[in-house]
Formats: C-alpha cells, sequence, structure tokens
C-alpha cells in the first residue's frame, strides 16, 4: 500500500519495480534520465517515470525532480529507494520521502557523500535502511516464491521486457564471444547465456 520511489531504472531498479509491484505497493515512480530504461519501466509496472537530465557532477538535489517526486505522494513518498549511486541521486531521494518516510541508498558506491540538509533526515524522522547482504534463508524463500508465483507475472515481464523474448538477449556458449557479449549487454539489461 506504499508509495515507492526508485532512483534509477538499471537492471536492478527495474527488478525493484517488479518486485514493489508484487509485493503491493499502490504507486511506483521511477526515476531515469535512459530514455530505453525509463520505457522498460513502465512496461514492468512503473505507474510514472520522470525523465530528467543529470545537471552536473554536483551531490546536490534536483529540485525539478524532487518537486516531480513529492507531488507523487501527498507529502512525498514512503519509501525511496536509491538505485544510481549518484550523490545527487541519495539526496533527491531524502529529499522526497513524507515525514517518517523510508530512504534505502542501495547503490551508494564506495567513497565520500555529501548529505544535502542533514537535518531533514532528523527533523523529518526518516529512516535510513542499509542494505549488506540478506537474511539467509527468508529472503531465498521470499524469491522463490515471487519467481514461482504466476500472480505477479514476474516471469512473463523479465522474459517480455527485459529479455526482449530472447531477441539478443540469449547466447548460445557455442557462439559466445567477448566482443558481441559486450555489445549486447550494453544494448539489453540482462544477457544470458545458454550452456
Amino acid at each position: 500500500g506504499s508509495t515507492v520511489a526508485i532512483f534509477g531504472c538499471g537492471t536492478i531498479g527495474l527488478f525493484a519495480v517488479l518486485i514493489a509491484r508484487a509485493l503491493g505497493a499502490a504507486r511506483i515512480v521511477g526515476i531515469e534520465p535512459n530514455e530505453r530504461n525509463a520505457a522498460m519501466a513502465e512496461q514492468l509496472g512503473a505507474d510514472k517515470v520522470i525523465r530528467f537530465k543529470p545537471a552536473s557532477d554536483s551531490p546536490r538535489a534536483d529540485e525539478d525532480v524532487v518537486r516531480e517526486v513529492r507531488d507523487f505522494g501527498p507529502d512525498g513518498v514512503d519509501v525511496a529507494i536509491e538505485m544510481s549511486g549518484y550523490n545527487s541521486s541519495v539526496n533527491n531521494a531524502i529529499q522526497s520521502v513524507r515525514r517518517g518516510g523510508h530512504v534505502v541508498p542501495f547503490g551508494i558506491k564506495s567513497g565520500d557523500f555529501v548529505i544535502q540538509d542533514y537535518s531533514q533526515i532528523v527533523s523529518k524522522g526518516l529512516s535510513l535502511h542499509g542494505i549488506f547482504g540478506r537474511r539467509i534463508f527468508s529472503t531465498w524463500y521470499m524469491t522463490q516464491n515471487l519467481l514461482e508465483s504466476t500472480h505477479a507475472g514476474i516471469q512473463e515481464k523479465v522474459y517480455d521486457v527485459m529479455l526482449n523474448r530472447g531477441e539478443g538477449t540469449i547466447v548460445d556458449i557455442d557462439d559466445f564471444s567477448p566482443r558481441d557479449f559486450e555489445k549486447r549487454i550494453l544494448a539489453h539489461p540482462k544477457v544470458i547465456i545458454r550452456w
């Protein structure tokens, strides 16, 4: 029943759209500058995708993106999942959630990050959830149930949308070449090698 914003709809962000929908998110908004990924996020179940041009390497939040995401919920979204790994995206996520909201900084890479207006975390009562791995067995069972269930349609959407119905995404091991594989992985979010 939550409103969920997914900042970065690359391969893992696309899977996050599917999982959020399967777990009952009321509304999902994706934030993605790449048109191909944005279109796939819509096909996979995002209610809206905000397309934008990244401004620069500045760590500051993009005011236009934040405004658009905050308009998606009554006073911001319930959950913001940051999947891109850019400092500005982390700040977009923090500034886009409602009071008492949750931020999952999943895409953060190593190194220092600047939190713009840190007081928002305290004054809005935000929860930041770090992810360092998984809860052995419980997450495996949950994933297995999601993938085996026909209710959510995850299998069909992965095959139809992310794997492009096998066109250019399934490579027989006998036909494998590093150069060809690199071209395919740049054109599709996922490529499968068939043994």
